[in-house]
């Protein structure tokens, strides 16, 4: 099973611990993600497969480790494997925007991509998460400090207001994607990790990064990651419940940054297990209502 995603970092955080995931829950099953990433909104993905760009950074894994090829087309990615799922999304920042949304660029994209290959992969877009609003991922020298006017930008577009944000990328996916026939699924990935915090309190921040959401003013923490790779797998694999959870460590090596990498293995508790479980359910059964 061959899996391509085309993303920015959201995207990259949605499919890291995929591999992870597929190991553990499917041994018998033979896979290769690839996770084709540039930080880019979604217009600037499109400006790049225009030009042919070749400044994006090819990952892949088979479950073991993840290699990394710089220099990279979107075209060159596309003919590298026959692909049997492709992925893409918009950024969390310009999903929630009417006047973002309404320009096409997701057909566009989607249309690209069908250009390019000879074949009909399944489609999938990667619904991804609001921003957290703690103000400690302002003031903590040691996370990945923002970029200059990111919060002014927040406020202007979302109210820097972390449930707010979260509603209106409800609104948007319902209007523009939710009964788009060219996609094979959404993959709704922003409600289970708005459900762990605002029906289980698990805190955006924790100094010790063991229980928390986010890493840094944008990107999930590594168990985010972890749940949201289960919602790709759920999803995927038309799982009704999930039942068990296999992954019981996230290894140093996998984790997000070399900040977290520092910090060793991070252990997946059972209170971790039963609360990605429930987020995940909560998820199948209905995407988008907390």
């Amino acid at each position: 099973m061959r899996i391509l995603n085309i993303s920015n970092s959201h995207g990259m955080d949605s499919v890291w611990l995929l591999p992870l995931v597929l190991k553990a829950e499917m041994p018998e099953q033979a896979f290769f993600v690839a996770e084709l990433y540039q930080s880019y909104a979604l217009t600037e993905h499109i400006q790049a497969a225009k030009n042919d760009e070749s400044n994006h950074i090819y990952f892949t894994s088979s479950g073991d480790v993840w290699t990394k090829t710089p220099d990279v087309s979107i075209k060159t990615a596309l003919a590298a494997q026959h692909w049997d799922v492709i992925m893409f999304n918009e950024s969390s920042r310009h999903l929630g925007l009417e006047k973002m949304m309404s320009k096409g660029m997701v057909d566009w994209f989607r249309s690209y991509i069908l250009e390019n290959i000879d074949y009909k992969p399944i489609l999938l877009y990667n619904m991804t998460w609001a921003n957290p609003t703690d103000d400690r991922f302002y003031t903590d020298e040691g996370r990945q400090p923002p970029p200059v006017r990111f919060r002014d930008a927040y406020t202007n577009w979302y109210g820097f207001d972390h449930v707010h944000h979260y509603n209106k990328l409800v609104d948007m996916t319902k209007k523009y994607l939710v009964n788009h026939k060219g996609f094979d699924k959404i993959i709704y990935g922003a409600k289970p990790v708005q459900y762990a915090g605002q029906v289980f309190g698990v805190p955006q921040y924790d100094p010790e990064q063991k229980m928390d959401l986010y890493r840094d003013y944008t990107h999930i923490s590594d168990y985010a990651r972890l749940i949201v790779a289960y919602q790709w797998y759920c999803q995927m694999f038309d799982i009704q419940e999930l039942t068990d959870v296999k992954v019981d460590v996230i290894p140093a090596a996998w984790r997000a940054t070399v900040r977290q990498q520092k910090l060793g293995d991070e252990e997946i508790t059972q209170q971790h297990k039963d609360i990605l479980k429930k987020c995940v359910n909560e998820t199948l059964k209905d995407p988008f209502t907390i």
